[in-house]
């Protein structure tokens, strides 16, 4: 049998692991593809819970500026949006946000605040694709991107619109909104 960790990757390409999972999905996943008994099966669901208990996913908002004012786009529903996007391997060096400021307005650039967001790189779980708009730039991920370069990858998987959703906001900033 697979470590629970090797499991959550191979549930995350069969598109079986997302946000919104619920045991009873894990469960019927690991019957089927592991012919894993339920007790098994919700150890496996326990260790997973655990491991994400105080976890550093929060409320977020990808936002762009444009002619309409500030867009904001919900993370939550960009994954749900992107679930069945086929996953493509794409490389790192291609990333323009890679070389643009990526501190926020309202986040002065401190020591604290690289190492911050330095934890949220540690813990950030490359077995989920990154989501790209349809002009490539990068809606969600880029902790899993800063990641990936410190391990001294290459590449990365990731997942694009062919056209972008429709903005959850338009024309509020992040202290605007609700998290």
């Amino acid at each position: 049998m697979k470590p629970p960790e090797d499991l959550r990757r191979l549930a995350a390409k069969a598109g079986v692991y997302k946000a919104d999972m619920k045991a009873g999905d894990l469960v019927a996943w690991l019957k089927k593809e592991f012919q894993l008994g339920h007790g098994h099966s919700m150890a496996v669901w326990a260790v997973w819970r655990e491991n994400t208990k105080g976890s550093p996913v929060r409320k977020q908002y990808y936002f762009r500026r444009s002619s309409r004012g500030q867009l904001a786009w919900d993370v939550d529903r960009l994954v749900q949006l992107s679930s069945n996007l086929p996953r493509k391997r794409i490389s790192l060096v291609g990333i323009r946000e890679l070389d643009q400021v990526w501190f926020g307005e309202d986040e002065p650039p401190t020591w604290r605040a690289m190492l911050d967001h330095m934890k949220l790189i540690d813990q950030a779980d490359l077995s989920f694709p990154i989501i790209l708009s349809s002009s490539g730039a990068v809606m969600d991920g880029m902790h899993r991107v800063a990641k990936a370069m410190r391990q001294g990858q290459t590449e990365i998987d990731a997942v694009q619109f062919d056209q972008d959703p429709d903005p959850d906001h338009v024309g509020l900033g992040p202290k605007e909104l609700p998290y």
